[in-house]
């Protein structure tokens, strides 16, 4: 159980436990299926068929050239090496049309695929979770769980995330995904009734995600975890995926930064500090912060100086105490952590 109103940031590092790329191979990932490539007689020999067809469909309906797409999409292939990460690139040609339809298109389509190669998806068609699994018992999900849990009666789960919410800045739906069935797995609730605990108000994703998972209630088009969608289904999944001009003018993005500024415990897991998603996440006004902490595996302990600034500067404290491990993984973390972040 947590004791105090605790918002965890959640980063890509995060879901790299349970099996997903890391931004660098998201890009080079998306930059494969996007570079659209057809020789006379055969069609198309180099991309993704699926979004070829996405494209073709609805530059037809529009009556436009699709052309235009298929060359926006070969620019991006070229030019994501480069790229800090797919969404600074869409937020550099935020002003390109073609280049948005295209980014967005490969971007629902590279993280189904990336869903449908996670251990959440071993048992197709269970609603249940294997704990046992290797993969998830050294991920931070399952510690997450586990002292989310932590003496709370199966009657008294009312409660369970009044002080726990997140704000993801990844696509994909695992961190929902994997509560929605582990809650049926621990206390034997029903699909329906794990479903109201997680609702749709405990994960927020920054950027959008691939659409609406097939428990989940609310507007917009359904996607089940992992799998894959028709051409229809893509185009419409596509709209909600939003860049950081989209984002950060909406009523979604002030509902997260509310949860933020309530918080007396953040946590960043996997986060990789980049300027334009710490931009998201500055506050406007009085915050309730008095801990932080935070994963930057990898990083220098000179970069891990700035970073401990820059949190303090979106927190709007100079003061509040940041705990940054560039030794830690998010699973190890909360080993090491865990009572002190559940306080």
């Amino acid at each position: 159980m947590f004791k105090s109103r605790t918002v965890f940031v959640v980063g890509a590092g995060a879901s790299y436990e349970l099996g997903f790329p890391l931004g660098s191979g998201l890009k080079d990932r998306i930059g494969d299926l996007s570079d659209f490539y057809f020789e006379f007689n055969s069609g198309l020999t180099r991309g993704d068929h699926l979004i070829q067809e996405a494209l073709h469909v609805s530059y037809k309906a529009a009556g436009r050239d699709g052309n235009l797409a298929y060359s926006a999409g070969r620019a991006m292939k070229s030019a994501l090496p480069v790229a800090i990460s797919i969404d600074n690139y869409l937020e550099a040609h935020s002003t390109d049309e073609h280049a948005q339809a295209v980014g967005k298109l490969a971007i629902v389509r590279a993280i189904l695929e990336a869903e449908g190669n996670t251990r959440l998806t071993t048992d197709r068609g269970r609603s249940s979770i294997d704990f046992s699994d290797t993969t998830l018992q050294g991920s931070w999900l399952t510690r997450l769980i586990r002292y989310l849990a932590e003496g709370v009666k199966r009657e008294d789960t009312d409660d369970l995330f009044q002080n726990v919410s997140f704000i993801t800045f990844n696509y994909d739906r695992s961190l929902e995904e994997f509560l929605w069935r582990a809650l049926q797995t621990y206390y034997g609730m029903t699909e329906e009734r794990a479903a109201e605990l997680v609702g749709t108000h405990v994960v927020h994703h920054a950027y959008g995600s691939v659409g609406r998972l097939p428990w989940q209630s609310g507007d917009g088009p359904e996607a089940p975890y992992g799998e894959k969608v028709d051409v229809r289904t893509l185009l419409e999944l596509s709209k909600r995926i939003q860049t950081f001009s989209e984002q950060i003018d909406n009523a979604h993005h002030s509902a997260m930064i509310e949860r933020l500024g309530e918080a007396r415990t953040v946590v960043f897991l996997g986060f990789g500090f980049l300027e334009q998603n710490m931009q998201l996440l500055e506050l406007q006004g009085l915050h309730a912060a008095e801990r932080v902490y935070a994963t930057a595996l990898g990083f220098s302990r000179s970069d891990c100086d700035v970073i401990t600034d820059r949190i303090r500067e979106i927190l709007m404290d100079d003061l509040v105490p940041v705990e940054l491990r560039n030794d830690l993984t998010a699973a190890r973390l909360f080993d090491e952590y865990s009572r002190s972040i559940t306080q």
